[in-house]
């Protein structure tokens, strides 16, 4: 296997256990946002879900010069620090859904068969996460950063009462 097939694979598994976790959350209004102690309100999975599209189209797909900007122009709603709370403009949930998957599966495919010259390239993304700003390291941290909004969904299943072990 290539190192590109080994970050692909990678981030494929992480997106399965997200996956796992919006299968547990079908019958839960996308929409909803909790509320922590009064004041703190937590994204809902419809955000997450844009915002995870989002993501891997910048830090997988842009930075291998395939973004879906132009097919999905909506995706910049749901940008880091962008609010959940905002409507207008925003997609409909199962728009939003079919982006999350059609994003991946290009970003799986484009991943798979970049070769390591790429890899190593600086990306145009001037983002440096502690081991600098090459194309791999901004591949890796899209890895961890579906594991992160993965337990995000973890705890609104949690949080809805649903099982998930």
């Amino acid at each position: 296997m290539t190192e590109s097939q080994i970050l692909a694979g990678l981030l494929d598994n992480a997106r399965d256990l997200t996956r796992f976790y919006l299968s547990k959350l079908k019958e839960v209004n996308p929409h909803h946002q909790f509320v922590i102690e009064g004041s703190i309100q937590l994204n809902s999975y419809f955000w997450i879900l844009g915002h995870l599209a989002w993501a891997e189209n910048l830090l997988v797909l842009h930075v291998l010069g395939y973004s879906q900007l132009e097919v999905y122009p909506w995706l910049d709603k749901f940008r880091l620090g962008s609010m959940d709370g905002e409507k207008d403009g925003m997609p409909e949930f199962m728009e939003v859904l079919e982006a999350f998957k059609k994003v991946h599966v290009l970003a799986i495919e484009k991943l798979s068969s970049a070769p390591l010259e790429e890899l190593d390239m600086e990306s145009s993304l001037a983002f440096n996460f502690g081991r600098g700003n090459s194309v791999r390291e901004i591949i890796k941290h899209a890895i961890r950063h579906e594991s992160v909004h993965c337990g995000h969904l973890g705890l609104i299943c949690k949080v809805n009462g649903i099982k998930t072990i």
